[in-house]
């Protein structure tokens, strides 16, 4: 019997069959090996930068206050990186002239155990623009998960206007002994991996401007600025940035002891938005940012070298007297300044009135702040508006983020009775803090 022809197996197909498999597995194993994975980390859920000084290139006596909130409870040391960009991971380029080593001082307040007692500043591998804080005295501790903040005195701010960033990491050393510094010299690995000790991170925005007096534009934090006519538009700053806000009526301007006398002694700034009828003048601010958490504006005296501390008013020759004070320290309150409660000095107040004038926009609300949300006239105490390291007083706020929002601002003064004749000025800055 004829026997059956075996059927005949080409290793043909199989074999294309297994060189596609291995070359699937070695390009899985490329393609692993290509993209590193980045190291567990959490992301802060809020922080700022709150600095005293927004003036660009003055002596280093500025306070920045970096406040964040970690979201692991498990770290011993803070890196603050300070670049002109935010993204984590790429090259820091330090702001130009920004100092936050020589000369500085640190303090420390926020969860349990995040003090002066057991955390300092490494300067050993701290650099002009970077800040190391560390627990390397005292306790062992780690950062609890409540809001922390780090003072820093005495910094040189950046020379040239414009924003920069402070890219905030927290680490755990990993050593267990106080006074490990085995995290070296850098936040992240690499550009595209943070380091395996990275606890948490994140990035705050900040600007350095000009300080201006109020007939200047003043270009502050975020996009802020100020000037004498409004826009006309919701997307625009003001214009007429040169203006000068001159009190009183009359030819020259004169201010007076009372309000319902003749007009040369009015006492109010006859300018639009206020009460009055006199619409040549005029100061507006506008601001809009992205600040998840809201953003505040600051009223604060700069004053000059002739007097830095007048709440008010002083007079334009020596001894330079602080004749015209302000609403808060003439014991008056949201007044409509009819009269002075002193004779013998005067007072000046500020109206505000937020989101006036124009078109209104309904992303974001900005709203006048304590004393000042009313219909009167106020400013607040010397300690609240003066000083080197202060950051002024706040009258105007939002929760949230807001966009393109302009306000007006009307100052008002009125002398005693038996203030003494003469000319009277100050110089005043706004600062405005985004909390992202």
């Amino acid at each position: 019997m004829n026997k059956l022809p075996k059927p005949s197996v080409s290793s043909k197909p199989l074999n294309r069959f297994v060189y596609l498999f291995l070359a699937v597995l070695m390009l899985s194993i490329s393609t692993i090996s290509v993209f590193p994975q980045k190291a567990a980390a959490g992301y802060f859920t809020s922080r700022k930068l709150q600095m005293s000084n927004s003036s660009a290139a003055v002596s280093a006596t500025t306070t920045y206050a970096i406040t964040f909130t970690p979201v692991v409870a498990n770290a011993d040391a803070v890196i603050i990186d300070f670049c002109t960009t935010a993204i984590i991971g790429s090259t820091c380029t330090a702001p130009t002239g920004l100092d936050v080593k020589t000369g500085v001082t640190y303090a420390f307040s926020g969860g349990t155990g995040f003090n002066a007692t057991n955390y300092a500043n490494d300067a050993t591998n701290s650099t002009a623009n970077r800040s190391v804080v560390l627990n390397n005295i005292g306790t062992k501790t780690t950062l609890t998960l409540a809001a922390q903040t780090i003072t820093i005195n005495n910094v040189q701010n950046p020379t040239s206007t414009g924003t920069f960033y402070a890219r905030i990491y927290s680490f755990n050393t990993g050593a267990g002994t106080v006074g490990a510094t085995t995290y070296a010299s850098t936040a992240y690995s690499s550009a595209t991996s943070l380091g395996a000790k990275v606890v948490d991170y994140g990035v705050t925005a900040q600007s350095v401007v000009d300080t201006v007096t109020i007939n200047a534009v003043v270009q502050e934090v975020l996009t802020f600025c100020i000037g004498g006519t409004a826009s006309g538009t919701n997307s625009a700053c003001p214009t007429n940035t040169s203006v000068t806000l001159s009190l009183g009526t009359g030819s020259p301007r004169v201010v007076g002891s009372t309000s319902n006398s003749a007009a040369v002694s009015q006492p109010f700034i006859p300018i639009s938005p206020g009460p009055y009828t006199d619409t040549t003048q005029a100061l507006y601010s506008y601001i809009e940012t992205n600040a998840l958490s809201g953003v505040v504006i600051n009223i604060k005296v700069v004053g000059n070298a002739n007097n830095s501390t007048c709440s008010g008013l002083f007079n334009t020759l020596s001894p330079y007297t602080c004749t015209f004070r302000s609403a808060a320290d003439n014991s008056l309150a949201n007044t409509s300044l009819t009269s002075s409660n002193s004779a013998q000095y005067g007072a000046l107040g500020i109206l505000v009135q937020p989101q006036y004038g124009v078109g209104a926009n309904t992303f974001g609300t900005l709203s006048a702040s304590g004393s000042y949300n009313s219909t009167g006239y106020y400013l607040g105490t010397t300690a609240n508006i003066t000083g080197a390291t202060g950051t002024g007083e706040t009258i105007m706020s939002s929760t949230g983020p807001v966009y393109q929002k302009t306000s007006a601002i009307t100052f008002g003064a009125i002398a005693g009775a038996a203030t003494t004749a003469g000319s009277y000025t100050n110089v005043f800055g706004f600062i405005a803090t985004g909390t992202f």
